[in-house]
Protein backbone atom coordinates (compact mmCIF):
# COMPACT_ATOMS: atom_id res chain seq x y z
CA UNK A 1 0.00 0.00 0.00
CA UNK A 2 1.36 3.63 -1.05
CA UNK A 3 0.75 6.79 1.39
CA UNK A 4 -2.60 8.35 0.91
CA UNK A 5 -1.01 11.72 -0.11
CA UNK A 6 1.17 10.21 -3.00
CA UNK A 7 0.23 11.22 -6.60
CA UNK A 8 2.82 9.35 -7.86
CA UNK A 9 2.29 6.58 -7.10
CA UNK A 10 -1.66 5.94 -7.66
CA UNK A 11 -2.44 3.25 -10.23
CA UNK A 12 -3.89 4.09 -13.46
CA UNK A 13 -7.09 3.12 -11.72
CA UNK A 14 -6.73 5.18 -8.77
CA UNK A 15 -5.90 8.11 -11.22
CA UNK A 16 -9.11 7.15 -13.02
CA UNK A 17 -11.44 7.11 -10.23
CA UNK A 18 -9.59 10.49 -9.10
CA UNK A 19 -10.44 12.10 -12.29
CA UNK A 20 -14.00 11.08 -11.70
CA UNK A 21 -14.37 12.21 -8.30
CA UNK A 22 -12.71 15.52 -9.16
CA UNK A 23 -15.11 16.18 -11.87
CA UNK A 24 -18.34 15.27 -10.77
CA UNK A 25 -17.27 17.43 -7.45
CA UNK A 26 -16.25 20.41 -10.01
CA UNK A 27 -19.91 19.66 -11.90
CA UNK A 28 -21.83 19.72 -8.81
CA UNK A 29 -20.30 22.75 -7.32
CA UNK A 30 -21.06 24.75 -10.68
CA UNK A 31 -24.68 23.20 -10.07
CA UNK A 32 -25.36 24.71 -6.60
CA UNK A 33 -26.81 27.59 -5.68
CA UNK A 34 -25.17 30.31 -3.08
CA UNK A 35 -27.77 29.22 -0.04
CA UNK A 36 -26.43 25.37 -0.93
CA UNK A 37 -22.89 26.47 0.59
CA UNK A 38 -24.86 26.24 3.97
CA UNK A 39 -25.36 22.75 3.01
CA UNK A 40 -21.93 21.79 0.91
CA UNK A 41 -20.73 18.99 3.28
CA UNK A 42 -23.09 16.62 0.54
CA UNK A 43 -20.98 17.41 -2.26
CA UNK A 44 -17.70 16.51 0.14
CA UNK A 45 -19.90 12.90 1.19
CA UNK A 46 -20.39 12.50 -2.04
CA UNK A 47 -17.45 12.21 -3.96
CA UNK A 48 -14.91 10.63 -0.59
CA UNK A 49 -17.57 7.78 0.25
CA UNK A 50 -16.35 4.49 -0.12
CA UNK A 51 -13.08 5.42 -1.43
CA UNK A 52 -9.87 3.11 -0.32
CA UNK A 53 -7.77 5.22 2.61
CA UNK A 54 -4.77 5.19 -0.22
CA UNK A 55 -6.90 6.71 -2.60
CA UNK A 56 -9.08 9.08 -0.30
CA UNK A 57 -5.94 10.99 0.93
CA UNK A 58 -5.46 12.46 -3.41
CA UNK A 59 -8.72 12.63 -4.05
CA UNK A 60 -9.24 15.01 -0.64
CA UNK A 61 -6.11 17.06 -1.76
CA UNK A 62 -7.82 17.72 -5.33
CA UNK A 63 -11.26 18.67 -3.93
CA UNK A 64 -9.82 21.25 -1.60
CA UNK A 65 -7.85 22.58 -5.03
CA UNK A 66 -10.95 22.64 -6.70
CA UNK A 67 -13.02 24.07 -3.76
CA UNK A 68 -10.76 27.03 -3.19
CA UNK A 69 -10.64 28.03 -6.71
CA UNK A 70 -14.42 27.52 -7.16
CA UNK A 71 -15.04 29.77 -3.68
CA UNK A 72 -12.77 32.28 -4.46
CA UNK A 73 -13.98 33.22 -7.88
CA UNK A 74 -17.35 33.37 -6.12
CA UNK A 75 -16.06 35.88 -4.10
CA UNK A 76 -16.07 34.03 -1.02
CA UNK A 77 -12.46 33.57 0.84
CA UNK A 78 -11.66 29.83 2.47
CA UNK A 79 -8.53 29.93 4.15
CA UNK A 80 -6.94 26.82 4.07
CA UNK A 81 -7.33 26.10 8.00
CA UNK A 82 -11.03 25.53 7.33
CA UNK A 83 -9.95 22.41 5.38
CA UNK A 84 -7.73 21.12 7.46
CA UNK A 85 -9.92 21.58 10.94
CA UNK A 86 -12.63 19.85 8.50
CA UNK A 87 -10.82 16.86 7.38
CA UNK A 88 -7.81 16.32 10.40
CA UNK A 89 -6.46 13.73 7.82
CA UNK A 90 -4.71 16.58 5.79
CA UNK A 91 -2.57 17.15 8.73
CA UNK A 92 -2.24 20.01 11.28
CA UNK A 93 -1.27 23.42 9.68
CA UNK A 94 2.03 23.28 10.66
CA UNK A 95 2.89 20.55 8.24
CA UNK A 96 0.11 21.54 5.84
CA UNK A 97 0.31 19.82 2.31
CA UNK A 98 2.97 21.92 0.41
CA UNK A 99 1.10 21.30 -2.65
CA UNK A 100 -2.35 22.69 -0.89
CA UNK A 101 -0.20 26.11 0.74
CA UNK A 102 0.73 27.04 -2.93
CA UNK A 103 -2.37 26.48 -4.29
CA UNK A 104 -4.24 28.77 -1.92
CA UNK A 105 -1.17 30.81 -2.82
CA UNK A 106 -1.62 31.11 -6.20
CA UNK A 107 -5.31 31.68 -6.36
CA UNK A 108 -4.78 34.17 -3.88
CA UNK A 109 -1.80 35.84 -6.25
CA UNK A 110 -4.76 35.81 -8.92
CA UNK A 111 -7.16 37.55 -7.32
CA UNK A 112 -4.96 40.84 -5.68
CA UNK A 113 -5.46 39.47 -2.21
CA UNK A 114 -2.64 39.29 0.34
CA UNK A 115 -0.76 35.70 0.82
CA UNK A 116 -1.16 34.77 4.42
CA UNK A 117 1.34 31.76 4.29
CA UNK A 118 4.80 31.61 4.63
CA UNK A 119 7.15 28.71 5.54
CA UNK A 120 9.66 28.91 8.54
CA UNK A 121 11.94 26.38 9.88
CA UNK A 122 9.29 24.54 12.10
CA UNK A 123 6.24 24.89 9.61
CA UNK A 124 4.29 27.06 8.55
CA UNK A 125 2.88 30.23 10.33
CA UNK A 126 0.51 33.14 9.37
CA UNK A 127 2.62 36.03 8.48
CA UNK A 128 1.85 39.78 9.08
CA UNK A 129 1.43 42.39 6.46
CA UNK A 130 2.75 44.83 8.96
CA UNK A 131 6.23 42.78 9.28
CA UNK A 132 8.69 45.96 9.89
CA UNK A 133 10.28 47.07 6.47
CA UNK A 134 10.78 50.80 7.98
CA UNK A 135 14.42 50.27 8.06
CA UNK A 136 17.18 48.12 6.44
CA UNK A 137 18.43 45.34 8.76
CA UNK A 138 21.41 46.50 10.48
CA UNK A 139 24.65 44.86 9.17
CA UNK A 140 27.15 44.30 12.21
CA UNK A 141 31.01 44.34 12.09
Amino acid sequence: MHPPNDFRRLTDAEWELLQDRADQFAAALHRAQPEDWERASKYWDAALEGLDPAVRGAVLKELVKIDLAYRWSRKQRPELEEYINRFPELGPAAGAPVDLICEEYRIRGRRGTPRPWTRTGGGSRRSSRSSNTSSPPSSRP
